[in-house]
């Protein structure tokens, strides 16, 4: 039987998913990336690590904006972050256009991981 810390357990997890399923993702994809925009071994070291500089930054944003903006304005902003870097990365003909995506999605990636459920909802959902 699944119960309702299961489902909020799963549901939590996801932002960390996200986070390893591109590291993983890159990794495969980057040989057709360094065919399609001749990139050289730093190009592709910056391609990779653009996500990791952008969650750094967003995770130093994001602890401090969900007790400015509120936390539902940030996973708003964070799910706009998302949309924005992929179109980006999508649509990219250029190198420098590939990492500011990737730059992106670091950012959306690093909003989302420092906003999480406040103990109060949890109790809620839980029924305690």
């Amino acid at each position: 039987m699944i119960s309702k810390l299961h489902i909020l357990t799963a549901v939590s997890t996801v932002g960390g998913f996200l986070f390893g399923y591109d590291t993983g993702v890159i990794s495969g994809a980057l040989v057709y990336i360094q065919s399609e925009f001749h990139l050289n071994s730093v190009q592709s070291e910056i391609v990779v690590s653009a996500t990791v500089l952008g969650a750094i930054v967003g995770a130093a944003i994001g602890s401090c904006g969900n007790e400015i903006w509120g936390r539902r304005k940030v996973i708003l902003v964070s799910a706009a972050l998302f949309m924005i870097g992929a179109l980006s990365m999508g649509i990219s003909s250029t190198y420098g256009q590939l990492v500011l995506g990737r730059l992106v999605i670091g950012l959306g990636l690093g909003l989302s991981s420092m906003t999480g459920k406040q103990s109060n909802e949890i109790n809620m959902i839980l029924n305690i």
